[in-house]
């Protein structure tokens, strides 16, 4: 897996999805292992708008509903393999999607969940393009606005973040850093758009200023944040700070197993807690050689990623699924009491309750569309089945 290709694999999908394929289930139809699909984007005309598509071969056409994931919960559906999506705001985002898939060359229907990290850009002007450049003369450092305006839009103020605390205006401002860098250097322009409306457009680039190979944790900050997918599989993704580097990640897996690359696709064949370790090394004008930091962190599996369970397990029934305001849960023959739990794709619980009875009513109507991972405990037994909320 790496950033060039985006991230995609094909593998068995959720059973929860309980689409239509030829008169079968998704559950029951073969996944796309060489359709070599990929998920595209580009910024919609609304501000942190982007159009989400899934990039089929010629031969192959979704059929059905798309369900689309994303890194905070939220499902949405589609139909065709595009999606017009609102994101809360800009950075790289995980995106993916599930859908059903005919492949007229091979004559057969197959499921296929992709993947990929979607870049969400700032709001911009449409008409303005801002940039700047940087041109240094002893200890002050001149910044010489370049921002080129078309299609009727015009510049009507200039506005920069020194990135040290320090502000200015105007198309030429002068600074003297006196702390070492790197700085993240911002110019706001103020615009009339190509349709009269006033509207500001950001660009921002980092200047190297202070001494070489300074501490690495002045300039690195290693982080990252995980999700575990409607189909067991679990994705991780950096949230790292590189001061506008380019970093190299590497992904210890807990298990074993390593990954390169910002985003990583993992399945554990256990549960319980796993350790999961990204390290990113960076290199740049600051540095003689190359600085490396490493975070760590604990994630829990259990429930959530098809842990061995006993046999009565098989016997835990919800329904109807896909449901919309109530599920009915019907525990195995013998086991009248326990807990029950929805958790969502982040293992965040929606419903909490306690058993009485081989039979439990849950209201589902205040719980968001998307797909969930009802567990049942009681002591030592454990019994899951992942389900769909569709209102």
């Amino acid at each position: 897996m790496n950033e060039a290709n985006l991230i995609r694999w094909c593998g068995p999908l959720f059973g929860v999805v309980m689409l239509l394929a030829g008169g079968r289930t998704m559950a029951q139809v073969q996944p796309c292992d060489s359709l070599g699909a990929t998920l595209a984007h580009e910024p919609d005309t609304v501000d942190l708008g982007v159009l989400l598509s899934v990039e089929l071969p010629p031969q192959a056409e979704p059929v059905g509903i798309v369900f689309w994931y994303f890194a905070d919960g939220s499902v949405q559906t589609s139909l065709g393999g595009e999606l017009h999506h609102q994101f809360p705001g800009a950075g790289v985002q995980p995106v993916c999607a599930a859908l059903s898939v005919v492949d007229n060359q091979q004559l057969d229907t197959c499921s296929l969940f992709v993947c990929g990290l979607v870049d969400v850009q700032e709001p911009h002007c449409p008409g303005v393009d801002p940039e700047f450049t940087v041109v240094v003369s002893g200890d002050t450092v001149e910044f010489i606005d370049q921002t080129t305006a078309f299609s009727g839009a015009s510049v009507v103020g200039l506005a920069w973040d020194l990135g040290d605390g320090a502000t200015a205006i105007g198309s030429a401002p002068q600074h003297v850093f006196t702390t070492p860098g790197p700085h993240e250097v911002c110019l706001t322009v103020s615009a009339v758009d190509s349709t009269q409306q006033p509207c500001t457009s950001t660009v921002c680039h980092w200047y190297y200023s202070g001494p070489v190979d300074p501490p690495c944790e002045d300039v690195l900050t290693v982080s990252f944040d995980h999700a575990v997918l409607p189909n067991g599989q679990v994705a991780l993704w950096s949230t790292s700070l590189t001061s506008g580097m380019t970093g190299e990640h590497l992904w210890d897996l807990g298990d074993g197993t390593q990954a390169t690359g910002p985003f990583a696709l993992h399945s554990y064949p256990f549960g319980g807690l796993v350790q999961i370790c990204l390290s990113v090394s960076v290199s740049g004008p600051l540095f003689t050689d190359s600085c490396t930091a490493t975070t760590c962190s604990w994630i829990d599996l259990t429930g959530l990623l098809g842990v061995e369970e006993p046999e009565a397990a098989q016997s835990l029934r919800a329904r109807p699924n896909p449901a919309g305001e109530r599920i009915t849960v019907e525990l195995p023959l013998g086991i009248n009491s326990g807990h029950l739990q929805l958790v969502d794709l982040l293992g965040r619980p929606h419903l909490d309750v306690a058993v009485h009875g081989e039979r439990q009513d849950l209201v589902v109507s205040g719980v968001p569309t998307g797909a969930y991972l009802l567990v049942f405990r009681n002591g030592g037994v454990m019994m899951s089945t992942r389900i769909m909320v569709a209102h």
